[in-house]
């Protein structure tokens, strides 16, 4: 048995992105507050040991990494090999800036339950993440941040986020993303994240190439 409840969110007058936008600061706690919504779901979860082939194929299928293999400059199918641990629980599983929306200038809301299911944890925060830099819609710091050197040293939020007006927001993403003792896994999730962004035509792929090496040396410890 199931039910379905739904009503029109006309209270929420902008998007996680405007609020980004017009309150760089508010959209750090802006971000802690989607952390708590999800706190039963991550409560709910345990640690499990997946290999980076299956992480990637949950953004990206092994036929699209097939059309796309032509721009991947190193060995992504060996890398696709290791095994990580990561906290697997419920997730949203598209949470860019665009699905969620603000009232009041402060209180925010999720939309757009559609991929709702079982994914690594870190998920949801990485995509709020990367958003800011690959959604079509999102545009802060324009061609100023991040450059490809910037993109090349992700992993390291503080240099990562020199130039950057909304580092606020992308620290938060990251202590969400990185609060369980699972690193490795994480990058994992950061690669396949970065390899589903190949797949769009609009999206910046010498970006997201360079932010999956940057992921890969972490993976395998370079």
């Amino acid at each position: 048995m199931g039910g379905l409840f739904y009503g029109l969110a006309g209270k929420y007058a902008e998007s996680g992105f405007d609020l980004l936008r017009r309150d760089p600061r508010a959209a750090g706690a802006m971000v802690r507050s989607l952390r708590e919504f999800e706190k039963a779901w991550e409560e709910s979860g345990s640690q499990e040991v997946h290999s980076v082939r299956d992480i990637r194929r949950g953004l990206i299928s092994d036929e699209a990494m097939v059309r796309i293999a032509g721009e991947i400059v190193f060995d992504w199918q060996a890398l696709e090999n290791i095994s990580v641990k990561l906290w697997m629980c419920p997730q949203h599983r598209d949470l860019h800036l665009f699905n969620v929306l603000i009232r009041d200038g402060v209180v925010p809301l999720f939309i757009d339950y559609g991929e709702v299911g079982r994914a690594p944890g870190c998920l949801d925060p990485i995509t709020l993440e990367l958003s800011l830099l690959f959604h079509p819609g999102c545009k802060v710091d324009g061609a100023v941040w991040p450059t490809l050197e910037r993109a090349a040293i992700w992993p390291d939020v503080a240099q990562y986020g020199e130039g950057c007006s909304c580092i606020d927001f992308v620290r938060e993403c990251r202590n969400w993303a990185f609060a369980r003792p699972t690193d490795r896994g994480v990058f994992a999730v950061v690669y396949a994240y970065a390899m589903r962004q190949l797949k769009y035509p609009d999206t910046n792929h010498k970006l997201a190439l360079v932010i999956a090496e940057a992921a890969r040396s972490k993976i395998i410890g370079v």
